[in-house]
């Protein structure tokens, strides 16, 4: 199976640890094909790239500035970031035929770049809900 994961989250490796990168690594395991959307902030001077470590195909899709900046490009890097991820399955990802798209609890700029990849090239797609359980003390 071909396996697209959304993040907004930077992941260079799936070998790195963290939930979602141990969840792509089980699939890599189960000998499915792994490709990863991660974004790069402008900020740091990086042209867009794909990484094939062997693992997974990493595309470090360069967006604009959305943490420690003002308002208003935070606005406006929210309002392009679903036209760039569509840019960048197009242009990097186009002759790949997607069986499952995971993606973590979106913002709503992902529901177009979802809703692409599933009328284009998808068979079946997933929202992954991370919940966090919080210790309650009872007296």
């Amino acid at each position: 199976m071909n396996i697209l994961f959304i993040s907004l989250q930077e992941i260079n490796s799936i070998n790195e640890r963290g939930i979602y990168t141990d969840l792509l690594r089980q699939f890599r395991n189960l000998g499915h094909e792994i490709y990863v959307i991660s974004p790069v902030e402008s900020r740091n001077g990086k042209e867009t790239t794909v990484i094939d470590d062997g693992d997974a195909k990493i595309l470090r899709l360069t967006i604009g500035n959305i943490q420690k900046t003002n308002a208003i490009e935070k606005g406006i890097t929210t309002l392009t970031i679903e036209h760039s991820l569509i840019r960048g399955i197009k242009k990097y990802f186009a002759d790949v035929k997607f069986d499952l798209v995971l993606y973590p609890t979106p913002p709503i700029t992902f529901c177009g770049a979802a809703e692409y990849v599933k009328n284009a090239m998808l068979h079946a797609h997933i929202l992954c809900l991370k919940i966090f359980f919080h210790r309650m003390l009872l007296i």
